[in-house]
């Protein structure tokens, strides 16, 4: 019973992946936000009466160490970029606790990590079937292009949580698979009920995953699944089978076989959405420069910001292939979280976080961790080529599984033990940390709620009433860039171009997207400053090259300044330019541009593009 007691929390906290608070705007992600705040109150203080009862004291490894250096350089720079508080600042404050409240409740404790390792399958096979239900129409999904989202917003990040849990149901069903082969006993009810349930688990993975086009995810479950299995055997005593079965599949001719055939596999998933593919290698670029430039680091939620700074210098400076500029786009994310750990934290932030895994990795592979570390592989691949780090569940995971594997029988030769005042000392510090980081939050879930009833006031028509609550919030929820977009607009539709602009410029710190560029030239052209709305226009342009909107733009603002021969040549661009995506927005501006030609310009007019 105690042990369930001290497990209890960190199963909840698991929980966090699950949940979707409908009263709150974007609740797939604010949800899980404070759903974590509030269950790390819970563990801090739990964890700080324990060790009052609790003979054992706490062993610091190296790993631990380095832990600490990334968490206090992390905030270090953002704070001194920033100087605010915002949600992914304060998830990293409250990630220390996490990790050392693991790190003690798991200290000797190999049952408790088997518990919070099966539950973590558990939150995957629930995972899979909501999607499945998804998929045939039982449930909703949270975005309104793809059918199938999980408890995410996106398929993109439930697929990568998909492959991250399946090495875990292969480590189960090697261990218990064996179970079913002797005669039925009794005894045994808790290994048929694991295998049944890992098995179910993979099963439906296998099932949903395709469904969700995610290359990423299909390659880190192989990855995955093949860590696994290797240090299964090999703890086992089976590694000199294993790895003689490999030798001879790759021997001889066999091994151009399977070189083809792997060169093939990745051709085939570069092909299936080769733009795709050749816009995450233009952001992969974008990001390196940025890291160049600032190799200190621009701070958390600056990336978007810092990476439209280096796009549109890159572009404008007439760099940048046809291609390039065909697939560019406005990320949020890094999808590579190396590189983006490297942007927002700098050079130094990164090789500590490197040195973080690599410790892991080689603590988890000498205990032949077998499913803790084919999670861990799994999402340190998908992690190369998508935005896990930027999730909170994918998070929440990473420091389980980092706490797990120093987590020994046996002192290490690194380690050394605290005293049992120091170890209360440092939990204390911790219960403090947790403690004053949740109660940061407080205004900001008032601010959510109040932000749902600016939407309804929105909706209603009552924009005055909408702009005041914007007004009151704003502060607490300027990280957020669709709210600083929409409380910028609001602003406009008043008459209140200059406080806009200025909101608009906190967008373009949190921001790569043009929107902002285009709303904020639109204010000055209604404020008559032409020079600075053309400036604006043209930065829009220069920054996302296969958009239409900054031209057709242009083109208007050029009627009002008279200049008719600039106008005409923007409209000409509007109808010849290929767009990346043809929409019906697109083909609004193109008849707009014809009329403009007609109007403004001699000569038969251009016929547009089909």
């Amino acid at each position: 019973m105690l042990q369930l007691i001290r497990i209890f929390p960190f199963v909840v906290v698991l929980t966090t992946v699950w949940i979707v608070d409908s009263d709150l705007p974007h609740g797939t992600v604010t949800g899980k936000y404070f759903h974590f705040y509030s269950v790390m109150v819970f563990i801090a203080a739990i964890v700080f009466v324990l060790i009052f009862f609790d003979r054992k004291t706490f062993r610091f490894s190296l790993q631990d160490v380095l832990v600490i250096l990334f968490y206090v350089s992390g905030l270090s720079v953002t704070w001194f970029q920033e100087g605010s508080l915002s949600n992914k600042w304060v998830i990293l404050l409250l990630l220390i606790p996490l990790y050392f409240c693991l790190r003690f409740i798991l200290q000797n404790n190999t049952k408790g990590r088997s518990i919070l390792l099966f539950f973590l399958m558990i939150t995957g096979l629930v995972e899979a079937f909501w999607g499945l239900g998804q998929l045939y129409g039982f449930y909703s999904s949270y975005h309104n292009l793809n059918p199938i989202t999980g408890s995410f917003f996106n398929p993109g990040p439930y697929a990568g949580y998909l492959a991250m849990v399946a090495p875990i149901a292969v480590y189960y069903i090697l261990c218990d698979g064996r179970v079913f082969l002797y005669k039925r006993k009794s005894r045994f009810w808790f290994f048929y009920l694991r295998g049944g349930l890992s098995l179910l688990t993979i099963v439906t993975i296998l099932l949903i995953l395709p469904s969700t086009m995610s290359r990423a995810s299909w390659i880190a479950v192989t990855f995955g699944c093949f860590c696994t299995l290797g240090l299964y055997y090999r703890r086992k005593r089976k590694k000199q089978m294993f790895f003689n079965n490999a030798g001879r599949l790759i021997a001889g001719r066999r091994k151009y076989i399977v070189l083809f055939l792997a060169c093939l596999l990745l051709a085939g998933t570069y092909y299936i959405k080769k733009n795709s593919a050749d816009g995450r290698f233009l952001i992969w670029k974008i990001s390196l420069h940025t890291i160049v430039q600032q190799p200190f680091g621009v701070g958390l939620y600056n990336f978007a910001g810092s990476y439209g700074k280096q796009q549109y210098a890159y572009f404008s400076s007439g760099a940048g292939s046809a291609q390039e500029r065909h697939v560019a786009g406005s990320p949020d994310y890094g999808f590579n979280e190396y590189l983006q750990i490297g942007v927002e934290h700098g050079i130094h932030g990164l090789l500590l976080f490197l040195s973080i895994l690599f410790l892991s990795l080689y603590t988890g592979i000498k205990k032949n961790q077998s499913a803790e570390i084919g999670a861990l592989g799994s999402l340190l691949i998908f992690a190369f080529m998508s935005y896990p780090f930027n999730v909170l569940p994918f998070v929440i995971v990473l420091v389980f599984l980092l706490a797990s594997s120093v987590a020994d029988t046996k002192p290490n030769v690194c380690e050394k033990s605290m005293r049992k005042i120091a170890t209360v000392g440092f939990f204390s510090i911790m219960l403090i940390i947790t403690v004053a980081g949740t109660y940061s939050r407080i205004a900001t879930y008032h601010a959510y709620k109040q932000l749902k009833t600016a939407f309804v006031f929105k909706l209603g028509g009552l924009h005055k009433e909408a702009l005041s609550l914007y007004g009151e919030i704003y502060s607490e929820l300027k990280h957020e860039r669709h709210f600083v977009f929409d409380y910028a607009t609001l602003l406009n539709e008043d008459g209140q171009y200059v406080e806009s602009n200025s909101v608009l410029r906190q967008g373009l710190r949190i921001s790569c997207d043009p929107v902002f560029y285009y709303l904020s030239g639109i204010n000055y052209q209604l404020m008559k400053d032409y020079e600075s709305a053309e400036s604006c226009f043209r930065k829009a342009a220069d920054l996302v090259p296969n958009r239409l909107y900054p031209y057709y733009l242009l083109a208007k603002l050029y009627i009002e300044m008279g200049l008719n021969d600039q106008s005409c040549e923007m409209a000409k661009t509007v109808l010849t330019k290929e767009p990346k995506v043809l929409s019906q927005a697109i083909i609004e501006m193109r008849e707009e541009a014809e009329k403009i030609i007609i109007n403004c310009c001699s000569g038969v007019p251009l016929q547009s593009p089909k």
